[in-house]
C-alpha cells in the first residue's frame, strides 16, 4: 500500500511539475472510454486535489488558455469550475 502511495505521488509530481504533456495525458485520460483508463486518471486526479490544489487550478487554466484541442479547452472549464466552486 505504501508502494502504491509513493507511485501516485511521483506520478502526481510529474503531472504537475513544469512539462505540459503529462497533465494533457491526464485530461485525455479522463475523457478516455476505457474504465481502467479513466478510474487510474480520477484517482491521480482527485489526489491532486487533495493535496495540491493551486498547482492543479494552475493547471487547468494553463491548458484552458493555451490547449489547441477544443475537448480538452471543455474539460478544463468544468472540472476548473468545479475546483474553484468546490465547498470547503
Amino acid at each position: 500500500m505504501a508502494e502504491s502511495t509513493q507511485l501516485q505521488q511521483a506520478q502526481l509530481a510529474t503531472i504537475l511539475g513544469p512539462e505540459p504533456a503529462p497533465f494533457k495525458t491526464l485530461i485525455s485520460h479522463l475523457m478516455a472510454s476505457a474504465n481502467e483508463q479513466r478510474s487510474q486518471a480520477e484517482l491521480l486526479f482527485n489526489l491532486g486535489k487533495q493535496t495540491d490544489p493551486d498547482s492543479l487550478s494552475l493547471k487547468l487554466t494553463h491548458l484552458l488558455q493555451f490547449s489547441l484541442a477544443q475537448e480538452a479547452r471543455a474539460m478544463s472549464a468544468i472540472l476548473l469550475r468545479k475546483q474553484l466552486t468546490r465547498s470547503v
